[in-house]
């Protein structure tokens, strides 16, 4: 297995995981399921009208296959001397694309308070960031 894919697929999960505190703690802090990011997820490819369960169901998935995707992108093109700062631009990158550009036309994603899911995207470029750089510099030495 090559280093940047085994590195990408490593910083997606971490990302992945930890990108989801924002949103889960906001959602949790208003009385709300702490799991409606990933049902709204559900959303991009299933009619608001589905099940909740079915909404989760692909919504997590979504999420997953997503976190792991853009965590191998990462490995490749994100900046090798400052990966966490530009994690940073990345993250933003990702909540507009996610979220101005192709969630707007899906209600439950719309519905989502937009902080939060900035807030998510950005942690993911930070934590990517931080298990690049530091997988790097482990082989490296």
């Amino acid at each position: 297995v090559r280093p940047t894919l085994l590195d990408g697929v490593v910083a997606g999960i971490a990302a992945g995981v930890l990108s989801e505190v924002p949103s889960a703690l906001h959602a949790r802090s208003h009385g709300r399921p702490w799991w409606r990011t990933d049902h709204a997820a559900g959303n991009l490819v299933l009619a608001a009208s589905a099940s909740d369960r079915r909404l989760l169901t692909v919504g997590t998935i979504l999420r997953i296959v997503d976190a792991l995707t853009w965590g191998v992108v990462l490995s490749r093109w994100l900046d090798r001397r400052h990966p966490v700062i530009h994690g940073v631009g990345v993250g933003l990158a990702l909540a507009g694309f996610k979220y101005a550009l192709v969630g707007r036309r899906r209600p439950l994603v719309r519905a989502l308070p937009a902080l939060p899911q900035v807030a998510d995207q950005v942690v993911y470029g930070i934590t990517a960031g931080a298990v690049l750089a530091h997988r790097r510099r482990r082989r490296a030495i």
